[in-house]
C-alpha cells in the first residue's frame, strides 16, 4: 500500500508492508553529473512536490558483471538511499546504515539479498542502505580531482542521516553504520576520517578491514591506476578538463580496460590515503584512538575464498590459482619462504577430509586478506574504553562446503530465501537456518541498540581481548572459540613485525 508523509524535507510516498515501512531511491545529495562529476557530493535538503519512494533509485556504474546480475539501471546520477522503517514515528529507534561491498567497482545497496524490511521488522531498527559512486567516478585519484568521493558520498549520506532520519522513526544520537568487504573497508577508513567523526556511535565490520601493505604501496597502486586509466582513455595524465567532459560510454570503456573482466586483490580504483580525506596511515591513526569510544563488532568468513574461485579441483587449474594468491602476498611483503612457514600450521588444523582437498590455501588466503587485517583493527581498539567483539560465521553452502565471502549477508538481513545468490552459496534456509539467521539478526540490532550483541537466544558473547581471543562461531549451533588458530596468527604477527 502506497503512503504520503510529511517530513522536513517535504511530502513523501512510501510503501506501507506487514511490519514496516519502506521509501526508496531518495536522493541524499545533488545529482553528481555535468559540472558536478568527479566534484565532491553536494548536499540536498528540500523537494518540491511530492517524492515517490516507491522504487529504487538507479546504481552506480558496475566495471563488470556480478553473479548473479543486478537487475537495476546504472547511472552516474546514483546518490540515493532507502529506507526501511517499522514505522515513521516519533519512537526514535537504532538507525543502521549498510555501505555495501564489491570492491569498490560493482554491487549496489538495492539488491534483493541487502533488502532492509525483514532486519527493520524483525530487530526494531531503521534500516538505510545507500548507494555511492565506484570505480572511476568514486575512487580515481589524479590532480585536480578531490579524491575518495565514494567515501565522501558515504558521509555525506550519513549526514543525511543526521538531519532527517528522525522522520522516518529513527534516533539520529544512535546510528550505526554496518557493511561487508569494501563497505567494511571503508568503514574501516571513516573511524578514523575527520568528516566522518560525530556521524555515526558504532561500527560492524563484515570481511574488511585495512589490507596488510608495504608502506607507499596504497598510494602507489592509486597513481598505477591513474596512469592507466588516461592511457585506455587517450588523455594525457592528469587531463582534468577534457576528462571532465569525455562521454560516460568512453569513461566505461577505459574503466573496464584498466579493471578487467573481474575481481583481484591488486586495489585497482581502491580509496587512497591522501593525507586529507582520508589520514595517510589510518591504521597509526587507529591505534593512537582514533575511534576509541565506539563499540566494533568485527570478523569474517571462516574461508572467503571460494568466491574468488578458491574452490577448483582440477589440479592444474589449481596450481595455477595458487601461484596467482602466492603472487598477490608478495605484493603485501609476504615472502614465498613466510608462506611455506604458514601453509602447515593451516594444514594441521584443519580436519583430514579438508586437509586432503588443501583447503589450507582457503585459510592462508582468508587469513592474509581478512581475519588478520581484522584481528588488527580488533587488537588496536582494546585501549579504548568501547568493546570490541569478534566472530567468525562458520555456516557452509552444501555445493562448496564452505562458508565463502559474502554467504553471511543473508542470514544479517533474513534474505536466506531471495534469488539473489549464485547457485554455489546457495543453501536451503531449513528451519535451523533460519534460526541461525534469526539470532545473526538478533546479535546485529542488540549491537546497534546497546553497543553489546548478547542476547537470549545466543550463548554468552564475551568481548574481545588478548587473554582469550574469544570468538563467536556463528555455526548451528553457535558457539564461543577462544583463540582459534592461534599458531597462524603468532606466525603472522612475526611476518609482520
Amino acid at each position: 500500500m502506497v503512503f504520503n508523509l510529511s517530513t522536513h524535507l517535504g511530502q513523501i510516498t512510501g510503501i506501507q508492508e506487514d511490519g514496516y515501512q519502506a521509501f526508496l531511491g531518495i536522493r541524499y545529495a545533488q545529482p553528481p553529473v555535468g559540472s558536478l562529476r568527479f566534484q565532491p557530493p553536494q548536499r540536498l535538503d528540500a523537494w518540491e512536490g511530492v517524492y515517490d519512494a516507491s522504487r529504487y533509485g538507479p546504481i552506480a556504474p558496475q566495471a563488470y558483471p556480478d553473479d548473479p546480475p543486478l537487475q537495476l539501471p546504472e547511472s552516474e546520477d546514483c546518490l540515493v538511499l532507502n529506507i526501511y522503517t517499522p514505522a515513521a514515528d516519533v519512537a526514535r529507534r537504532p538507525v543502521m546504515v549498510f555501505i555495501h561491498g564489491g570492491g569498490f567497482l560493482i554491487d549496489s545497496g538495492s539488491r534483493p539479498r541487502t533488502f532492509g524490511g525483514h532486519l527493520a521488522a524483525f530487530g526494531q531498527v531503521v534500516v538505510v542502505t545507500i548507494e555511492y559512486r565506484m570505480g572511476a567516478f568514486g575512487f580515481l585519484y589524479a590532480e585536480g580531482i578531490s579524491p575518495n568521493l565514494g567515501l565522501q558520498d558515504q558521509v555525506c549520506g550519513l549526514q543525511w542521516v543526521q538531519r532527517h532520519i528522525a522522520d522516518f522513526g529513527g534516533d539520529p544520537q544512535n546510528v550505526t553504520v554496518f557493511g561487508e568487504s569494501a563497505g567494511a573497508m571503508s568503514i574501516a577508513r571513516l573511524l578514523v576520517m575527520p568528516s566522518a567523526q560525530g556521524l555515526f556511535h558504532k561500527a560492524i565490520l563484515e570481511s574488511g578491514a585495512f589490507f596488510l601493505e608495504q608502506p607507499g604501496q596504497n598510494l602507489a597502486n592509486a597513481q598505477a591506476c591513474t596512469r592507466k586509466f588516461f592511457k585506455a582513455l587517450n588523455l594525457p595524465a592528469g587531463d582534468i578538463g577534457a576528462l571532465q567532459n569525455a562521454p560516460y560510454a568512453e569513461i566505461m570503456r577505459a574503466q573496464k580496460k584498466v579493471t578487467g573482466k573481474g575481481f583481484s586483490f591488486n586495489q585497482v580504483f581502491f580509496p587512497a590515503h591522501d593525507g586529507r580525506v582520508i589520514p595517510a596511515d589510518p591504521y597509526a591513526q587507529l591505534k593512537a584512538g582514533a575511534a576509541r569510544d565506539i563499540p566494533i563488532l568485527i570478523g569474517t568468513n571462516q574461508e572467503e575464498l571460494p568466491l574468488f574461485g578458491g574452490m577448483i579441483k582440477n589440479p592444474l587449474q589449481q596450481l595455477i590459482m595458487q601461484q596467482v594468491l602466492f603472487g598477490w602476498l608478495k605484493k603485501m611483503g609476504v615472502s614465498s619462504q613466510q608462506t611455506r612457514r604458514l601453509l602447515p600450521l593451516y594444514r594441521k588444523a584443519l580436519a583430514p577430509e579438508l586437509a586432503a582437498q588443501k583447503r589450507e590455501v582457503n585459510y592462508l588466503i582468508t587469513d592474509a586478506f581478512f581475519r588478520v587485517p581484522a584481528l588488527r583493527l580488533a587488537e588496536a581498539h582494546l585501549d579504548g574504553p568501547a568493546k570490541t567483539y569478534f566472530y567468525c560465521f562458520a555456516h557452509p553452502a552444501p555445493k562448496i562446503q564452505a562458508a565463502s565471502h559474502v554467504l553471511e549477508l543473508y542470514f544479517v538481513f533474513g534474505t536466506l530465501a531471495c534469488e539473489d545468490i549464485s547457485q554455489m552459496m546457495k543453501v536451503p534456509a531449513t528451519a535451523e537456518e533460519r534460526h541461525l539467521s534469526q539470532q545473526m539478526m538478533a546479535a546485529w540490532a542488540s549491537f546497534a541498540r546497546s553497543g553489546d550483541p548478547n542476547h537470549a537466544d545466543l550463548p554468552a558473547w564475551p568481548a574481545y581481548d588478548s587473554a582469550r581471543r574469544a570468538t563467536m562461531f556463528l555455526q548451528i549451533p553457535p558457539r564461543v572459540v577462544e583463540a582459534p588458530l592461534e599458531e597462524a596468527r603468532q606466525e603472522w604477527i612475526r611476518i609482520l613485525g
